[in-house]
């Protein structure tokens, strides 16, 4: 009998030892489930949030794109006015400098001769009258008065320019 006692205990713990194995099998893998569950999870909220920081970054990108592009544009129409301007004012220089148009300047003549009722050495009164210039003294002066005045309009220029982007991207930031 020993032998099939010895074959029922070997028996038992067989099936002991297989059950222990089937449940720490079963164990192991319902943690490794978990584990992979949980690693899903966290791999998918971290895919979330990168996806949600490139949005973010994207929608920057396209404030900043459209304030340059706004900016591009505003330069653009600005030398488009400036070279319209210019060749006007480069049109009447021209104008002036042939003799087309004629400049003049307000002139105060003094009479040498005295009236006949006033007393000795007393000159009349002065008359105003006009000069004209001749057409190389008006362009000249065309000219000065031409790059004094595309300074001051580059000058307030920048200014516009400069106001402008300010407030272009002070309403974007907020």
């Amino acid at each position: 009998m020993i032998p099939y006692k010895l074959l029922a205990y070997g028996g038992i713990c067989l099936a002991l030892v297989l059950a222990y194995l089937g449940w720490h099998h079963h164990v192991d893998k319902q943690g490794y489930d978990r584990a992979t569950k949980e690693w899903k999870y966290k791999i998918e909220q971290a895919n979330l949030k990168a996806a949600e920081t490139l949005k973010l970054r994207n929608d920057e990108i396209a404030v900043k794109q459209e304030v340059i592009n706004q900016v591009r544009q505003q330069i653009i129409d600005k030398n488009t006015e400036l070279l319209n301007v210019k060749l006007e004012r480069d049109r009447i220089a021209a104008d002036y400098r042939s003799g087309v148009k004629r400049m003049s300047v307000p002139a105060v003549c003094k009479s040498d001769r005295t009236e006949p009722n006033s007393s000795a050495g007393l000159t009349a009164k002065p008359s105003e009258n006009r000069c004209e210039l001749l057409p190389e003294t008006s362009g000249t002066i065309f000219d000065i008065a031409r790059r004094y005045n595309e300074d001051v309009h580059k000058l307030n220029e920048c200014i516009e320019l400069y106001n402008s982007v300010k407030n272009t991207v002070n309403s974007k930031g907020n």
